[in-house]
């Protein structure tokens, strides 16, 4: 493989064509240094017949996830590219299989390798319906565009719009704001039921798949058991209709790299100097890795989180432990509420040139107690007062919070050193299928929002006519008008007329 920043014909020489296999154009901002989109040159000395003569051409250019500083290929993008690739099929927008012949023909394209050429994914050009902005309303055939979002979900164009009769519609009351849209598909029966679905053909995937993860050090590989469910879990969700292909397989790729914490701890590190110091430790492992594991040494208790542990066997002690948590969380809130509420005198002449537009920093609350003692008043001395007791409470649960999480911790660790085999293989797979089911659901949570923004582009594009604009408008300027001729800025006969 031959990454360039910008194919070119010398990357396509005589030399080269005959054995460029497939070209891959991948998205701007994937590498550092190149925010245009890349290609990717594979080279293969010994091309499948399918090929002989011939490339495949690939634009993936518009397939991506897009970072704060760099864009990422999805684990959906990365499954549609390699599946397009093994099995050398076109997908229309997305990949063609093209004769050298073609692209070198002086006549059409004459060796421009330019992606775009061969394959165009530009989206279809926005509609819009000038008749629908002037005098309102949305058009019909707008809305049956949206057949292929809303219909899976068994949501009808009639629950959302109103039809005119016009070859327009529009929008109902409880769809009369992108708030009420997306409440209204969110709770939606079809959409809930819909998920309902998916989670049930989901736990029948699971009966079978469970069984094979004991195998992977026996009966077959890492490796194969990846390919195997991924595979598996297409044919099961795919027929459904709501997830397709790509996002199944991005479902499993993304619990593959799923990751959970074991455990968290507080170490005490020693310094050269002698001094102590506490450091936070928080143990995760991925998917991937547990099956590493399992494949080595089995189900054994480090696969196990302290978070599994304590749900399954001390849930009244862990939901203790939530409700101090809350009341020193609400304690500490009350001591800052009660600091922030007195008003502290400061000398604005100590304060320098252009620190007048700073933020006034909140003072602490020994900055206060400082304050209220040079005070010396006894209103300062009963603040003081409240202000001791507020922390003798936020402390005294501070403390609470300590020992019922280091009993706790203590409880559990005893557990784990318990742990049968069986226990741990028990307590492991279900970790294992909370992690896919929370995969699960993020996908088709994406995948609802989708629904969600298409209803609200009609919305945005046609909610409002323009012949309303203008009646607001003009509305707003004969207030206005009227509160100038009262003022005697304009004459009174000019705003009547």
């Amino acid at each position: 493989m031959a990454v360039r920043r910008k194919l070119s014909v010398r990357a396509f020489s005589r030399t080269n064509r005959i054995i460029v296999q497939a070209i891959i154009s991948l998205p701007p901002d994937l590498f550092y240094g190149t925010t245009i989109p890349t290609c990717l040159l594979v080279i293969n000395k010994k091309k499948p017949k399918k090929l002989k003569d011939k490339v495949l051409i690939i634009n993936a250019d518009a397939e991506y996830g897009e970072g704060k500083n760099q864009n990422f290929l999805r684990p959906e993008d990365t499954e549609k590219i390699v599946w397009v690739f093994d099995n050398m099929v076109e997908v229309p927008g997305y990949s063609k299989i093209v004769k050298i012949a073609d692209i070198l023909d002086e006549k059409t394209n004459d060796a421009n390798l330019n992606i775009s050429r061969y394959v165009d994914n530009a989206p279809p050009q926005e509609p819009h319906d000038v008749r629908a902005h002037m005098l309102g309303g949305v058009p019909n055939v707008e809305i049956e565009a949206l057949n292929g979002l809303i219909a899976k979900y068994d949501i009808a164009p009639a629950d959302i719009f109103s039809d005119r009769g016009d070859g327009y519609s529009d929008f109902l009351k409880r769809c009369a704001t992108k708030g009420m849209i997306k409440s209204y598909i969110s709770d939606h029966a079809g959409v809930l039921s819909a998920k309902e679905r998916m989670h049930g053909a989901f736990e029948d995937f699971w009966i079978e798949a469970a069984l094979a993860v004991n195998s992977v050090h026996t009966d077959m590989g890492i490796a194969e058991f990846a390919i195997k469910f991924t595979n598996l879990l297409v044919e099961t969700l795919e027929p459904l209709g709501i997830l397709d292909q790509f996002q199944c397989q991005g479902v499993f790729a993304n619990w593959w790299e799923h990751s959970y914490t074991v455990r968290e701890y507080t170490e005490i590190e020693q310094s050269v100097e002698g001094k102590e110091t506490k450091v936070d430790v928080k143990e995760v492992i991925r998917i991937k890795n547990v099956f590493k594991t399992i494949s080595s040494e089995g189900f054994v208790a480090s696969l196990v989180s302290d978070d599994k542990i304590a749900s399954e066997h001390f849930a009244d002690e862990l939901e203790e432990l939530h409700r101090l948590r809350d009341d020193a969380e609400n304690a500490q809130a009350d001591l800052m509420a009660y600091v922030a509420s007195i008003e502290m005198e400061t000398d604005d002449d100590d304060s320098e040139d252009g620190d007048e537009e700073k933020e006034p920093k909140e003072p602490s609350v020994k900055e206060v107690e400082t304050y209220l003692k040079s005070l010396g008043t006894d209103e300062a001395k009963a603040s003081l007062k409240q202000i001791a007791a507020l922390k003798k409470e936020k402390n005294r649960l501070g403390r609470e919070v300590k020992k019922k999480e280091k009993e706790l911790q203590d409880k559990i660790d005893a557990i784990r050193e318990e742990l049968t085999e069986e226990q741990c293989e028990d307590l492991v797979m279900q970790l294992l299928h909370d992690g896919f089911v929370e995969e699960l659901d993020a996908y088709l949570s994406a995948e609802v929002q989708k629904t969600i923004r298409a209803v609200n582009k009609l919305w945005e594009k046609y909610h409002v006519s323009v012949t309303t604009l203008l009646d607001e408008r003009k509305a707003a300027e004969d207030k206005l008008n009227g509160f100038l001729a009262q003022l005697g800025y304009i004459p009174k006969k000019e705003v009547d007329a």
